[in-house]
């Protein structure tokens, strides 16, 4: 299963850093394995996972010194998780935590990334695509109406399109 931990202040990221971590279960509960996927990874945002035919893939919000709050992938390949690494650079410095995660979903070794930003203080949801199980991303597209609020969910259909939704702001 995944979720997300505090690290105590000895491993050198301050009081409040939370780490993305893997634990695998027997099948009487018995922790099997636990390990860090990522020791530094935004607070309160969720993180979304797919199943690729190269195995498992998971999408979170990352932290990065400067506040710097952009989307991530890890990757279950050959048994081994890969180092972190960006779907996208967007670059949003934001103080606090924005609730406000990616969704991920994944067939065979197609993957589309949906998430929102507000980089650069635009707010924007932007989806991007992986066809070698998200080891690479297209550069990303820009879905929303322009006035986005997030909370994105994204789904591959038969063809290869995408289908996003998210939440937008109205005039009312």
């Amino acid at each position: 299963g995944l979720g997300a931990s505090y690290l105590a202040p000895s491993h050198g990221l301050g009081e409040h850093a939370k780490a993305l971590r893997f634990a695998k279960f027997a099948p009487d509960g018995a922790i099997v394995s636990d390990e860090v996927l990522d020791a530094d990874v935004c607070t309160c945002c969720q993180t979304s996972s797919g199943l690729t035919e190269d195995g498992p893939i998971v999408a979170y919000r990352g932290h990065e010194s400067g506040e710097i709050r952009d989307i991530s992938i890890v990757r279950r390949v050959n048994g081994t998780w890969t180092a972190p690494a960006p779907v996208h650079r967007d670059g949003w410095k934001i103080g606090g935590c924005p609730t406000n995660g990616p969704a991920v979903a994944a067939r065979g070794r197609e993957v589309a990334v949906a998430w929102f930003t507000a980089a650069g203080n635009q707010a924007r949801v932007k989806i991007a695509f992986s066809s070698d199980a998200g080891a690479t991303f297209t550069a990303p597209i820009v879905v929303d109406d322009g006035t986005p609020v997030g909370w994105p969910d994204v789904l591959l259909l038969e063809d290869g399109r995408a289908l996003v939704t998210w939440l937008e702001k109205t005039a009312d």
